[in-house]
């Protein structure tokens, strides 16, 4: 297993035409809203920021440091955070991106970015983030489906002190037919992970005892590949599932060619996010990527329509941009 450490005493560095992102205050900006879990709270010590697209910010706290993870890079001009109008962000100390597109990860953002920043995604956006001519990204590590890797606050290492560990999960941007063929020549959607996080404390063999269990879908469709992931997990809670959906529609780029249809949708509608809370039975699942762009052809509307005929409403947590969930991460 991959392991890696993280400094938060590190600071990202100004960079050319941008505001300085400091982390001073080390903090989220204040939340519009706060949400807990649906039927039971009480001692909530960890949060989700939800900045908006697909990308939240997640704060684990310890006495000696705190963790600031951005699950994806933040798109700006959908973001309510934005270098263009702040001078300080929360100090991220770690960054999960799905997959290398712009509307995941702004070109504005990534340039913000100190080059040493570790980011875990896949082999494909590995190779663009670390060949760069200028600027290149140095603490690249990339994740195949079901790899893993194990992330230790400096500082804070022994029994007790809180660590992530992140695993890979499958996902599929395209359908499995003729069009995924076709992707493979020209490469218009790369290849996409997901991500299943495990929040904890590190134990006396060095491994990170779950205290916390949160699956990320990233942009898929629910295809076969993710069948795999209840069964590897078989018997182990999921805690929260964040669910890209959105139905994102274009047109399809064999239209004129073959008999395909005239769009084509790449991430999960209401029908595939209700598919896949009914395969993985998440504890608690909030709807992530569903109205940011024209693309985006199943509003959230759809998706509360169908949870409420299918009698899972009460598992579904809605955050507004600029809204937090709490949670606990339990203590083993």
């Amino acid at each position: 297993m991959k392991r890696i450490s993280i400094d938060p005493k590190r600071n990202n560095p100004p960079t050319r035409d941008l505001p300085v992102l400091t982390s001073t205050p080390a903090q989220l900006p204040p939340a519009k809203a706060t949400k807990l879990h649906p039927s039971k709270s009480g001692e909530e010590n960890a949060a989700l920021f939800f900045v908006g697209t697909a990308t939240t910010i997640i704060p684990t706290s310890s006495t000696q440091a705190t963790m600031f993870i951005s699950v994806q890079a933040c798109q700006v001009s959908a973001s309510p955070i934005r270098p263009s109008t702040c001078t300080t962000l929360p100090r991220i100390d770690l960054v999960l991106l799905s997959h290398y597109h712009e509307d995941h990860f702004d070109k504005k953002v990534e340039a913000s970015l100190r080059r040493d920043l570790p980011i875990i995604t896949t082999p494909h956006a590995k190779e663009h983030l670390t060949s760069k001519k200028q600027d290149p990204f140095t603490s690249v590590y990339a994740l195949d489906p079901f790899e893993q890797i194990e992330i230790n606050i400096e500082g804070t290492a022994g029994p007790g002190q809180p660590g992530l560990r992140v695993t890979g999960m499958p996902g599929k941007h395209v359908p499995s037919n003729l069009v995924e063929k076709l992707n493979s020549l020209v490469n218009v959607f790369p290849p996409t992970n997901g991500w299943m996080l495990e929040l904890g404390h590190s134990t006396h063999t060095a491994d990170i005892s779950c205290g916390y269990r949160m699956y990320i879908s990233g942009d898929t469709l629910m295809a076969d590949e993710l069948r795999e992931i209840p069964k590897r997990y078989a018997g182990q809670r999921i805690d929260l599932m964040l669910a890209h959906l959105g139905g994102t529609t274009i047109p399809s780029p064999l239209v004129g060619r073959l008999m395909e249809p005239l769009a084509l949708m790449v991430t999960m509608d209401a029908e595939q996010g209700l598919q896949l809370i009914q395969l993985i039975q998440p504890d608690v699942t909030i709807p992530i990527h569903f109205d940011d762009y024209d693309v985006f052809a199943s509003p959230l509307e759809d998706f509360k329509r169908i949870m409420e005929v299918a009698g899972l409403l009460d598992k579904v947590v809605f955050l507004d941009r600029k809204d937090q969930y709490c949670f606990r991460v339990m203590d083993y």
